[in-house]
């Protein structure tokens, strides 16, 4: 029999992720005097209207990362455990990684309204520094990961593959590279766009790990998600493409 206790907590913990975004939408609202009531208009404008794009896009954020509820529902409890140990540790860098992307978010905005060349720079050296830090650390867990969960833990569990690492290193690289295209385009203001791409990911990403558990069991999801990343960056080049030609026209008319 299944434990649901794990996947529970997950969905406790996301729809507690979610409250600042709720809460943020009622403050920008100016409801906030009388929480308890809100108007018919008001819930239109929050879901449907103004808040739509940033109500969608904090659901996908959320979705973006529950490994362990796919996990815990449609593999076992033992995966779980499993993903965690493989999981930890990485996730923690590209946590610490993705700050720096966010931190330059300011410059982007700054940089869109006076020179678009200097936004292009911006966001190339980014693009290198993040590169080469995300390539660094995902070669030393490819080749040394299993010496550093030691460290960690103690113990290796036994894994369903021996390249779990390996593919762990790769979701790295590319979850570093798409922060750095989604905090510019997000930056932008092209919110309905970043929204769509974040969708596609979501999608194929649980869509291909329920085709693959039964062949990668606890990194099912970490395969799907590396899969699922590859057209987003796709995506994400172009959008930033028509940010960089919309920020050049835009200066020129000023």
């Amino acid at each position: 029999k299944k434990d649901i206790l794990s996947p529970a907590v997950a969905l406790t913990f996301s729809v507690f992720l979610m409250t600042p975004l709720i809460v943020r939408q009622l403050a920008g609202l100016n409801i906030m005097k009388n929480p308890f009531k809100i108007e018919r208009s008001v819930l239109k404008e929050m879901f449907i209207t103004v808040g739509l794009w940033n109500f969608i896009y904090g659901i996908l954020l959320v979705s973006y990362f529950q490994d362990r509820v796919f996990l815990g529902l449609l593999v076992s409890p033992e995966s779980v455990a499993k993903f965690t140990v493989v999981w930890t540790i990485p996730n923690f860098f590209i946590q610490v990684l993705w700050r720096v992307s966010e931190v330059l978010q300011p410059y982007y905005v700054r940089f869109s309204e006076t020179n678009a060349e200097k936004l292009k720079e911006t966001f190339i050296k980014n693009l290198i520094l993040v590169g080469i830090a995300s390539g660094i650390f995902a070669a030393i867990y490819a080749f040394k990961g299993t010496s550093i969960v030691r460290m960690w833990i103690g113990y290796l569990p036994e894994l369903s593959t021996e390249h779990a690492f390996a593919l762990t290193a790769i979701l790295v690289m590319l979850l570093s590279v798409d922060r750095v295209f989604s905090s510019a385009i997000f930056s932008a203001g092209m919110l309905k766009e970043l929204t769509k791409v974040l969708s596609l990911v979501v999608l194929i990403k649980y869509t291909l790990a329920f085709f693959v558990k039964n062949i990668f069991h606890e990194v099912s999801t970490i395969v799907s998600f590396a899969v699922a990343l590859c057209p987003a960056l796709l995506l994400y080049w172009m959008h930033f493409r028509q940010y960089l030609r919309r920020t050049r026209h835009l200066i020129q008319e000023t």
